[in-house]
C-alpha cells in the first residue's frame, strides 16, 4: 500500500468514526394532555351546565377527548319555608302562618306562591315543621283554668284562713 492509499484510508476511517460519534438517537415527542372547562349558561341562569374536554397533542394530530358526559347542575331546590309566626294570645284565639313555596317547572324556570295558613290556638305552640307544601302546627296542652266555682273555693278558704288566725292571736 502506499502512502496515498493509507492517507485515504485514515480520511474515510475519521469520517466514518466522526458520523458514527456525532449522531444522538432521537427523543420521541411526549403528548401534551391540557384540561379545560367550559361553562355554558342557559338564558334563564337556572341552570348551568359544565363540559369537561381533555385534549391531547400529539406530533401531527390533533385529537378531543371527552371523558364526561356534560351534568346539569340546579340552582335552587324546591323551597318550602315560613316566613312569619303570629300566634293568639289566649285560648280560642287565631294563630297565623305565612309563608312562601318556590318550586321548579319542567322547562328549568320556577314558580314562587305566597301561602296563608290560620289554626284555632288550644294552648300555647309547640311546634311547626313542614310536611310537604303543608305546614304541621303542633300545641301544648292548654294551662288549667279556674272557673268561678273554683274561685270562690279559694276566696272561701282565704277567709277561712284569716278567721282562724284571729281566733289563734285573739285579735277581734
Amino acid at each position: 500500500m502506499t502512502k496515498r492509499e493509507v492517507l485515504m484510508l485514515g480520511i474515510i476511517a475519521g469520517l466514518i468514526a466522526v458520523a458514527i460519534a456525532g449522531r444522538k438517537p432521537q427523543l420521541v415527542p411526549i403528548p401534551l394532555i391540557v384540561t379545560r372547562y367550559d361553562t355554558v349558561r342557559v338564558i334563564d341562569t337556572a341552570w348551568v351546565a359544565t363540559l369537561k374536554r381533555d385534549t391531547v397533542y400529539k406530533t401531527n394530530i390533533v385529537e378531543r377527548v371527552v371523558t364526561t358526559p356534560p351534568k346539569t347542575v340546579t340552582v335552587v331546590p324546591p323551597l318550602n319555608a315560613v316566613t312569619s309566626v303570629s300566634v293568639g294570645k289566649q285560648r280560642g284565639d287565631s294563630s297565623l302562618l305565612l309563608g312562601v313555596s318556590v318550586l321548579p317547572k319542567n322547562d328549568g324556570t320556577y314558580t314562587i306562591m305566597h301561602w296563608e295558613r290560620q289554626f284555632w290556638t288550644p294552648g300555647p305552640l309547640h311546634s311547626i315543621r313542614m310536611v310537604g307544601q303543608t305546614p304541621a302546627v303542633t300545641f301544648y296542652d292548654p294551662p288549667p283554668t279556674c272557673p268561678l266555682k273554683c274561685k270562690a273555693h279559694w276566696a272561701g278558704g282565704a277567709v277561712l284562713v284569716v278567721e282562724l288566725l284571729r281566733t289563734v292571736f285573739g285579735r277581734p
